[in-house]
C-alpha cells in the first residue's frame, strides 16, 4: 500500500511506501482486534497511514449492525504500519488533472445555492 500527502507532517509533500504490516479489518468481527492493533502499533511509536471505510460505522454502532451491506468491494478498515513518512518531491504518477475550466459563474452558482437553500 502507498499513500501519499502533498503535505504531511513537516507541511511538506510525504507518502508512505512500504508498511512493515498491513492491519486490515475485513468483518465486524474483526474490527475489535483490528483497532486493538492499531493502539499498539501506535503505542510502540509506529505510523498508521490507511482508511477506515464509511461501513465501518455498522460495526462500531450496535443499533445498526443489522444494515451493514452483505457485499462491500473494500475492507471495513486497512492501514499500513510505517516506521515513519518518506519526505521530498514526489514523481509524478500516471494520471494528472490541469487546466481545470468550471462550467458555473458565480452567478450561477449563488442562484443554485439561494435555491437549495
Amino acid at each position: 500500500m502507498r499513500i501519499r500527502f502533498d503535505q504531511g507532517p513537516d507541511g511538506a509533500a510525504a507518502w508512505f511506501a512500504a508498511p512493515r504490516r498491513l492491519i486490515v479489518a475485513q468483518g465486524p468481527g474483526d474490527v475489535p482486534g483490528a483497532l486493538a492493533a492499531l493502539d499498539m502499533a501506535r503505542a510502540g511509536g509506529a505510523w498508521l497511514a490507511g482508511y477506515a471505510s464509511y461501513e465501518l460505522g455498522y460495526a462500531l454502532e450496535l443499533k445498526l449492525a443489522s444494515l451493514m451491506p452483505p457485499h462491500r468491494r473494500l475492507p471495513l478498515l486497512c492501514f499500513g504500519v510505517y516506521d515513519g513518512p518518506e519526505a521530498g518531491e514526489l514523481a509524478a504518477g500516471p494520471a494528472s488533472v490541469d487546466s481545470l475550466t468550471p462550467e458555473w459563474n458565480f452567478a450561477r452558482y449563488a442562484a443554485a445555492y439561494t435555491r437549495v437553500h
